[in-house]
C-alpha cells in the first residue's frame, strides 16, 4: 500500500502526541518515587553531636539521639524531627558558655527560620552558668518557625541560684519586639512536664505568636522569696489554647513586694494572660496551689475562662483586671476570693456565668476598684 505525505503527517503527530502523554504520565506517577526519602540520623553513634547531626540532616529527616546526657546548643533551621529514646534517658545539657542569638537571649534549644521542628522524648536542662539572666529559655522559637514539643521534660530552666533578674523560662514562643525588633513563634506543646522555671514554664509573646497548650504538667518552685513565677505567661498581643492542663505551686513570698492586694502587689499565677490576643481560650485545667489560679489582665475581651478546676489558690481562684471579660463554669474551691474583678486604671465590668464558688475564707466575688474608676460585677 502506498502511503502519502499527508498520512506520513499525521503517523508522525499521532507518535508525538503518544510520546508526549506517557511523559506526562510517567512525571506524574513515576518521579515522586524517585525523590529522595527521609534518612533517620543517629547521635552519637554516627555523628558526635546533635548539632552536627542537625547541619548534615536535610529537610524532613529525623535526628534520633541515643541515651546520654549532651552538653551543647542546638539549633534548628530546617523541618525535621529530634527524637530521643525517653525523657529520662536523654538529656541535652546547658553547656557552659551560651553564644545568644541574634535577638540577645539564650537558649538550649534555638528553632527559628520559619522551621517546622518536632521534639520528642527529650529533656532539656537547665541550669545556666551563671547568676544574672545566664539562661533565658530552654526552648526558644523565633522567625516564623513552628515546633510541635511532646512527651519532653524541660526543667532547671534558670541561673544558678535561682535569681530575681528577668527571663529564665523553659519554653519561649515568639520574642518581645524590644529585644531586637522581636519576632513570632508558633508551637503546639502537649504531655510533657516543666518544673524548676525561674520565670515561667511556658511563654507566649507579642502579635502574631500562638501556641496550643494541653495536657502538660506544670510544677512552680513553691514559696518563692525571689521573684514571681507563671506557669504560663500570654502576653503582648499573642494568643493560645491553653486547655487540660495540670498547674501547680507557683506561690511568691517576697515581703510586702508580694501579696493579696491586685492592686498594689504582685501575685504568682498558675496562668497569667496580660493583654493577650482576641481568642484566648483557657479551659479544663486544674489549677491549685498558687497565689492566683487564672489572672486576666488588661485585653477586654480577649480569653475566655470556662470549666476550669480551682483549688486552694490562696488569694484568688480567678481575677479579671483593667478589660472586660467574663468567665464561666469554673469550678472554685478555697483561696481567700473565688473570683477578683479589678479595678485599677479603666473601668472594668466581669461577667460572671454558673460559676460554683465553694469554701472561701473571705468572699467568694471581690468587687474592687481604685483610683477613679469602677469595677462591675455581672451575674448572667
Amino acid at each position: 500500500m502506498k502511503c502519502n505525505a499527508l498520512s506520513i503527517d499525521k503517523t508522525r503527530t499521532a507518535t508525538r502526541l503518544c510520546c508526549l502523554v506517557f511523559a506526562s504520565v510517567f512525571s506524574l506517577l513515576c518521579l515522586p518515587f524517585l525523590s529522595r526519602a527521609a534518612s533517620t540520623l543517629v547521635v552519637p553513634t554516627q555523628f558526635p553531636s546533635i548539632q552536627s547531626a542537625v547541619d548534615s540532616a536535610q529537610s524532613g529527616d529525623t535526628v534520633v539521639v541515643l541515651p546520654g546526657t549532651y552538653m551543647e546548643q542546638v539549633v534548628i533551621r530546617k523541618d525535621l524531627t529530634l527524637v530521643g529514646t525517653g525523657a529520662g534517658s536523654t538529656t541535652i545539657q546547658a553547656p557552659a558558655a551560651l553564644t545568644p542569638s541574634s535577638f540577645g537571649s539564650t537558649s538550649i534549644i534555638f528553632v527559628t527560620d520559619a522551621a517546622h521542628a518536632t521534639i520528642a522524648g527529650i529533656t532539656v536542662s537547665g541550669p545556666g552558668p551563671g547568676t544574672c539572666s545566664s539562661l533565658t529559655l530552654g526552648i526558644s522559637v523565633a522567625g516564623d518557625a513552628t515546633l510541635d514539643l511532646k512527651d519532653s521534660v524541660v526543667s532547671h530552666i534558670r541561673d544558678n541560684p535561682l535569681s530575681a533578674c528577668n527571663f529564665g523560662a523553659a519554653v519561649g514562643v515568639g520574642v518581645p519586639s524590644f529585644m531586637n525588633g522581636g519576632s513570632v513563634g508558633h508551637a503546639t506543646i502537649h504531655n510533657s512536664v516543666f518544673f524548676d522555671y525561674q520565670s515561667e514554664a511556658i511563654g507566649v509573646v507579642g502579635p502574631g505568636s500562638t501556641a496550643t497548650i494541653t495536657d502538660n504538667m506544670i510544677v512552680g518552685s513553691g514559696f518563692s522569696t525571689v521573684r514571681p513565677q507563671n506557669g504560663i505567661f500570654i502576653t503582648r498581643s499573642a494568643t493560645a489554647t491553653v486547655k487540660s492542663n495540670v498547674i501547680k505551686n507557683n506561690l511568691c513570698d517576697i515581703p510586702a513586694f508580694c501579696g493579696n492586694n491586685p492592686m498594689g502587689q504582685n501575685q504568682s499565677a498558675g496562668i497569667f494572660a496580660a493583654n493577650a490576643g482576641p481568642g484566648t481560650a483557657i479551659s479544663e485545667n486544674s489549677i491549685s496551689s498558687n497565689d492566683v489560679g487564672v489572672y486576666i489582665f488588661l485585653g477586654a475581651n480577649c480569653c475566655e475562662v470556662e470549666e476550669n478546676q480551682l483549688r486552694d489558690n490562696r488569694y484568688f481562684g480567678i481575677i479579671l483586671q483593667d478589660g472586660d471579660n467574663s468567665a464561666s463554669e469554673n469550678r472554685i474551691v478555697g483561696g481567700q476570693s473565688g473570683i477578683g474583678v479589678v479595678a485599677d486604671f479603666i473601668n472594668t465590668k466581669g461577667t460572671l456565668e454558673e460559676n460554683k464558688i465553694l469554701k472561701p475564707t473571705v468572699t467568694p466575688v471581690a468587687q474592687l476598684s481604685c483610683c477613679g474608676v469602677q469595677a462591675t460585677v455581672v451575674n448572667e
